[in-house]
């Protein structure tokens, strides 16, 4: 068995193009099936000068 952690389209793919099986929701994990997909990070001189 071979296991992979990717973003969608990826999963998806596996599932219908290469007989895969989901064996984690990552959303299982977090509180409320709430997470980040992205993040950004600033200085704060540079938040203050581009609000």
């Amino acid at each position: 068995m071979i296991g992979a952690w990717v973003p969608e389209p990826w999963g998806t793919k596996l599932e219908h193009e290469a007989n895969g099986k989901i064996l984690v929701d990552e959303r299982d994990l977090w509180p409320n099936g709430k997470f980040a997909t992205a993040l950004i990070v600033a200085r704060a001189d540079y938040l203050q000068n581009h609000p």
